[in-house]
C-alpha cells in the first residue's frame, strides 16, 4: 500500500507561494526574540531532504529566496547565497575581524547588517550588490545581534544604540556593554546591561523600569503580548512588560541554560521552550513551560552535553544537540518525538523559511521539506465516485460512503487543512463492494478537513466542512 505523506502541501503551498518576505524564524527576523515562524502553516514532519547547499555557517538569515550567512573565516564574512542552488551571489569581508563571527545578519528590503568578532563596528551592506552603504564604529559586535524594527535598528556595542537603519545615524543611545542582544516589541526595548534588566521607551530611550540583577545574559529575553521572559542564572522569570512586576519564576533544577547568541528560548502558543546546555548529569535538555503560569508541560533529556537554540514552526519545536550532533523535532504540546536526523554532524540553530527547514552541518546546509506525494496519486471523488460524505457540511455526525472495485486493505484517516493527521477512522481488509460508516466529528473545531482513503494501489480524498 502506498503510504500517504503530507499531501496537502501540494495545495496549500500555492496559497503561500508569494509570501516569501514573511518574518521567518531566525535570530534577527523576529524582534520579540521568540524564534517562532508564525506564518508557517505547511512545514511539518515527516520531512524529506531536498538539498545540501555547499556553504557552511550556522549564522543564517533568510529574505526573498536568499540566505544571508555570517561566515567564520579570517576575516569574518557575510555571504549572500541562493537558497535553492547554494550559489554564492556575493561575499563581503568584514575588516579587522577573525575567529567565530558570532553574529546573525539582520536583513531589510535594501540592506544587510552585520559585524564580527574583534571588529570595529556594524556594517550596512547593499542587499543586491554586496557593497558597503554605511559603517557605524561601535566596537566589537561578537555575539551582539542587530535587531531590525522597521526603519530603526537596535544593537549593543560600546553602548545600546537605536540607529536610523537607512544611514546609521544615532537616534539615541544608553551606556552599557556586554555580549548582549536587545529584544523589541511595539513600545519598548529590553536588555540586560549595567547589572540590571532594563526596559526603555523604544522611540526616545527613556528608561521605563529597571530591575537590579547583577547578571548579564547573552540574548536571554523573549516577549509576547503580555509578558517578558528572562533567564537569570538558570532561573526563568516572567514580568509584566509595562511595569516590571514579577509574575512567576521557574527554576531549572541543577541545570545551566544555554548561553548562546541566538538565545535559549523559543515561544509560541503560550508555550516557552528552553534549551539547557548541561544538567547535573552533564546532559543537554529541552524544557517546555506553560507561559501563562510557569508550570512544566514536558522535558526531554538528550544523550550528550549541549543544546543549541530551538526554533518553533507549525506545532513543532526543532533543536540540535551539540555533542551527539543530531537534529530533533518535538510536538510542541506533548513533547513526542516527531523528527530526528543523526547524520551528518549538525550544529547551530535550525531556521524555518519559505516552508523549508535549513540546518547547518559539516557537509553544508541541509534543506528539508515536508514529504510529498505526486498529484497523480490522488483521485477526485467527483470523477471516480469512490468516496463521499453525506451530509456535507457536517455539524456533529455524517455518513462516509466508499466503494471498492476489488478486495483491498483499507486505511481511512482525517487530516486538517495543513496536512496534520487528526485521527484514524478505519484500518482493515475489505472485500469488493459498497461501504457506509459513521463519521463522528462532534469534537472537531469548525473548519475544513480532508478524509483520505488508501487502498492497495490507489489513494482517494474528499473534503468536508465542519460547522
Amino acid at each position: 500500500m502506498r503510504t500517504i505523506k503530507i499531501f496537502l502541501v501540494l495545495f496549500i503551498s500555492l496559497a503561500f507561494y508569494m509570501n516569501t518576505n514573511a518574518q521567518w524564524t531566525m535570530a534577527n527576523s523576529c524582534k520579540e526574540r521568540t524564534s517562532f515562524a508564525a506564518n508557517e502553516n505547511v512545514l511539518h514532519p515527516p520531512l524529506e531532504q531536498l538539498a545540501t547547499l555547499q556553504v557552511w555557517s550556522e549564522y543564517m538569515s533568510y529574505y526573498d529566496g536568499i540566505l544571508y550567512l555570517g561566515v567564520s573565516n579570517t576575516p569574518n564574512q557575510v555571504q549572500a547565497v541562493n537558497a535553492e542552488t547554494g550559489d554564492v551571489i556575493w561575499t563581503f569581508d568584514l575588516p579587522e575581524t577573525a575567529g567565530d563571527i558570532g553574529v546573525y545578519p539582520a536583513v531589510s528590503e535594501d540592506l544587510v547588517f552585520c559585524g564580527g568578532e574583534n571588529g570595529l563596528g556594524l556594517h550596512a551592506i547593499n542587499r543586491s550588490t554586496g557593497q558597503q552603504e554605511w559603517f557605524k564604529p561601535i566596537g566589537n559586535t561578537y555575539t551582539r545581534n542587530p535587531i531590525l524594527d522597521q526603519d530603526r535598528l537596535y544593537i549593543i556595542g560600546d553602548s545600546l544604540y537605536c540607529l536610523n537603519a537607512s544611514n546609521g545615524s544615532t537616534i539615541w543611545s544608553y551606556p552599557m556593554q556586554g555580549q548582549l542582544t536587545p529584544t523589541v516589541d511595539d513600545n519598548y526595548v529590553y536588555s540586560f546591561g549595567a547589572g540590571c534588566l532594563n526596559a526603555f521607551d523604544k522611540l526616545t530611550g527613556v528608561i521605563i523600569w529597571q530591575i537590579p540583577t547583577g547578571y548579564n545574559a547573552f540574548a536571554a529575553i523573549a516577549v509576547d503580548d503580555n509578558y517578558l521572559y528572562a533567564d537569570l542564572n538558570s532561573t526563568i522569570k516572567t514580568y509584566q512588560k509595562n511595569t516590571g512586576v514579577e509574575v512567576w519564576s521557574f527554576n531549572i533544577p541543577d541545570g545551566t541554560v544555554s548561553g548562546l547568541s541566538a538565545g535559549p528560548f523559543a515561544l509560541a502558543n503560550d508555550i516557552l521552550c528552553i534549551s539547557v546546555w548541561s544538567n547535573s548529569d552533564s546532559k543537554g535538555m529541552i524544557y517546555a513551560i506553560d507561559a501563562t503560569n510557569g508550570t512544566q508541560k514536558w522535558d526531554y533529556t538528550f544523550d550528550g552535553t549541549g543544546t543549541y537554540s530551538p526554533s518553533i514552526a507549525n506545532g513543532v519545536v526543532y533543536v540540535v544537540e551539540w555533542s551527539m550532533a543530531n537534529i530533533w523535532g518535538f510536538d510542541l504540546n506533548t513533547g513526542n518525538e516527531v523528527f530526528n536526523e543523526t547524520s551528518p554532524t549538525y550544529y547551530g540553530q535550525p531556521i524555518i523559511a519559505n516552508h523549508k527547514l535549513f540546518a547547518a552541518t559539516n557537509t553544508g546546509i541541509k534543506v528539508f521539506q515536508s514529504e510529498t506525494t505526486s498529484v497523480s496519486d490522488y483521485y477526485n471523488e467527483s470523477q471516480n465516485n469512490m468516496l463521499s460524505i453525506i451530509p456535507n457540511p457536517v455539524t456533529d455526525f455524517s455518513k462516509l460512503n466508499y466503494r471498492l472495485n476489488k478486495a483491498s486493505n483499507v486505511n481511512i484517516n482525517i487530516y486538517d487543512n495543513v496536512g496534520r493527521k487528526i485521527r484514524q477512522i478505519k484500518k482493515s481488509h475489505n472485500d469488493k463492494g459498497n461501504y457506509e460508516i459513521d463519521l463522528k466529528v462532534n469534537k472537531l473545531a469548525g473548519g475544513t478537513y480532508f478524509v483520505v482513503l488508501e487502498t492497495n494501489d490507489k489513494v482517494y480524498r474528499t473534503k468536508f466542512i465542519k460547522n
